[in-house]
């Protein structure tokens, strides 16, 4: 004999089990699988994302890392560079230097033989003292002193030798002058640091050194640049460059492009510049 419980499982079993619930059951089973296969497909992929992430990343870093040592490497290499060329144009000024002594040397000689004409000059226009009756007798004991006519052509003679020293110091002073203000007009950099240590001792030195050193910024040398600027600093400490040139050291240091400078041509400098 069956209870009720068991009769009525048995009814609710049998609805159940029409055509229609089974159709249900079986769609719902297949939702369900989908979603979870749906699931694990976007669950795949956003790992797959992850991981090229992480490897995109990686390469990228490494990149940056390859690109700063390269960069860190050349500036190294750059300032290596800079330490030999200022090595080398040492020893390249060592030998100007000597050379340039001997000129400010024979300039001073020069000066003093011009000191001479014009003191000869004014002894020569001085008129003649009158004799007394003891210097006559000295001087005939003496060697007998020139007389005027020849104290004339003395002094013309000297005179003609101060006009054609004055005359060659000119021409060479506008030569000079010519040929550093091409120079800064083409800024060849070599050609203005040849001229700098050859010229050293003239007025013109520092306008050639600034000249290169503006135009090895230009180039983006700015190593170089900045060793000129400062080298123009310690050895021309009153030029009218050297306010400039702390500009410039100040825009290098910062890392700013070249800009063109507002002050066109060149300032001569005092003669005999560098002092040994």
């Amino acid at each position: 004999m069956s209870s009720p419980y068991v009769n009525a499982y048995r009814t609710a079993r049998a609805k159940n089990s029409t055509p229609v619930m089974k159709a249900l059951t079986l769609a719902g089973w297949g939702v369900f699988l989908l979603a979870t296969i749906f699931f694990f497909i976007l669950l795949s992929n956003k790992r797959s994302a992850e991981a090229a992430q992480t490897v995109r990343l990686s390469k990228q870093k490494a990149a940056t890392q390859a690109e700063q040592a390269s960069e860190n490497q050349a500036q190294a290499d750059k300032q290596t560079a800079a330490t030999a060329e200022l090595a080398r144009l040492e020893e390249m000024v060592k030998p100007l230097e000597d050379e340039g002594k001997s000129a400010s040397e024979e300039n001073d000689k020069r000066e003093q033989k011009v000191d001479e004409l014009d003191a000869a000059s004014a002894a020569a226009a001085a008129p003649p003292e009158t004799a007394t009756p003891d210097a006559s007798a000295s001087a005939t004991a003496g060697a007998a002193e020139p007389t005027l006519p020849v104290l004339a052509q003395q002094v013309e003679a000297l005179a003609k030798e101060k006009k054609a020293l004055a005359a060659s110091y000119a021409a060479t002073y506008r030569g000079l002058e010519a040929t550093v203000t091409d120079l800064t007009k083409k800024m060849d950099p070599v050609a203005l640091q040849k001229f700098y240590l050859q010229y050293i001792r003239t007025p013109f030195a520092p306008a050639a050194l600034f000249a290169a050193a503006e135009a090895w910024y230009m180039q983006g040398d700015l190593v170089r640049a900045q060793t000129n600027y400062e080298v123009l600093m310690a050895s021309f400490a009153d030029s009218d460059y050297c306010r400039e040139c702390g500009e410039r050291v100040n825009q290098i240091t910062k890392k700013k492009p070249y800009t063109p400078p507002l002050r066109t041509g060149i300032i001569p400098y005092r003669l005999s510049p560098v002092s040994n």
